[in-house]
């Protein structure tokens, strides 16, 4: 009964044909550097491996590190002015600008939600108004909205320091 290695070496002779190799030359010279110096290619070969990790290690670094905000604008084009008892009336100028929030948290995700910001007038309330002309608040760390007034909610300062 055969052995199971010659049979399958003989199916892959059968398959490939007989190969026969040889080191390159490049790799003869190394095998001979590591005997003729092993501590010096022992030295070299871990100088060559903690680069590597350290490259790897800065790769990685560099990927969670935060994504800055995208911001698109775009102009939509006023309709052609129509006059009235000749002279022409203004046109409004629309300017959307767009923050492309999946970017900033996953750059390879494929679909991209998009918080859009609408700069034209608004006839409402207050609140409405401050809802379509800000951001949503995890965008900044300071809110436009909150600029002169004192905040003490979701503030901790370490060491305390007195004051408002």
């Amino acid at each position: 009964m055969p052995a199971v290695g010659s049979s399958a070496k003989n199916i892959f002779r059968s398959v490939f044909g007989a190969v026969q190799w040889s080191a390159p030359d490049w790799l003869l010279r190394l095998k001979q550097h590591a005997k003729s110096h092993p501590w010096r290619f022992w030295i070299v070969t871990l100088l060559v491996l903690v680069l590597l990790a350290a490259v790897v290690a800065g790769y990685h670094y560099y990927q969670q590190l935060p994504k800055p905000l995208q911001v698109s604008a775009e102009v939509v084009t006023p309709e052609i002015g129509h006059y009235q008892d000749d002279t022409e009336q203004p046109t409004p100028l629309l300017l959307k600008f767009k923050y492309d929030l999946a970017s900033a948290v996953n750059p390879a995700q494929e679909q991209e939600p998009e918080l859009g910001l609408e700069l034209e007038p608004v006839l409402g309330s207050e609140q409405d108004m401050v809802r379509t002309s800000m951001p949503a608040p995890m965008l900044s760390a300071a809110r436009l909205d909150l600029i002169g007034e004192v905040i003490s909610d979701g503030v901790a300062i370490s060491p305390a320091i007195p004051g408002k």
